[in-house]
């Protein structure tokens, strides 16, 4: 009995690590649906504390900005995605920021392959474009794994975005890192349409 009981768990035990490292798109769990939190870690990597912590900064995120922050962290993933697919797929499955601002954000993050990336929807591209959340990522997320200390990892990136989305200094200050000026994609468009007229006329006036 003894050994009939102690093989059911440990069958149990492999099945469900199994689940667990299986993580589809679909599969994930929305926290945001159970329990209004706007981190999910199904995997228990964070512990309460540091949950209520990353939920308080992306709470006063949205209420100031309108920008709804996610936080997903998987201990794995399955193997037929790769982290940007995965993203993608959870971004849109989750349908992550207003519709009418697609103000959304997630943070993905992949433990056992020590992965992560962000997520953005068109409304964010001025404001934080890859380059700068790339930047972000490397800065606070990077270090702090690599350490083993995610918590501190998404807490300080978490703080910072906070900041580059309600501080115009902040956000100015990390543009200029960056070498990042919104203005300069708008110059070159209007160069471009520019080319284009004076080719036209040039090539009207020749016929």
């Amino acid at each position: 009995m003894i050994v009939r009981t102690t093989l059911l768990t440990l069958l149990l035990f492999f099945v469900v690590s199994n689940i667990h490292a299986q993580w589809e798109p679909q599969t994930v769990i929305n926290q945001r649906t159970i329990d209004n939190s706007y981190v999910s870690d199904a995997d228990g990597n964070l512990d309460a504390t540091e949950i209520a912590q990353l939920n308080q900064i992306l709470q006063q995120t949205e209420n100031e900005t309108g920008v709804q922050f996610a936080i997903v962290v998987l201990n794995d993933i399955s193997e037929k995605w790769e982290i940007m697919g995965f993203g993608v797929e959870l971004f849109n499955h989750w349908g992550i920021g207003q519709k009418e601002t697609d103000k959304g954000l997630l943070l993905l993050i992949v433990k056992n392959t020590r992965d992560w990336r962000f997520f953005s929807g068109y409304g964010l591209e001025g404001t934080l474009p890859d380059a700068i959340l790339n930047k972000l990522g490397h800065t606070y997320i990077v270090p702090a794994f690599q350490e083993e200390n995610y918590a501190k990892g998404l807490i300080d990136v978490s703080n910072q975005i906070n900041k580059i989305l309600t501080d115009e200094n902040v956000a100015e200050a990390a543009r200029y890192a960056m070498h990042y000026e919104p203005w300069w994609d708008t110059f070159q468009v209007v160069i471009w349409i520019a080319w284009f007229a004076i080719m036209g006329i040039a090539i009207y006036v020749m016929q």
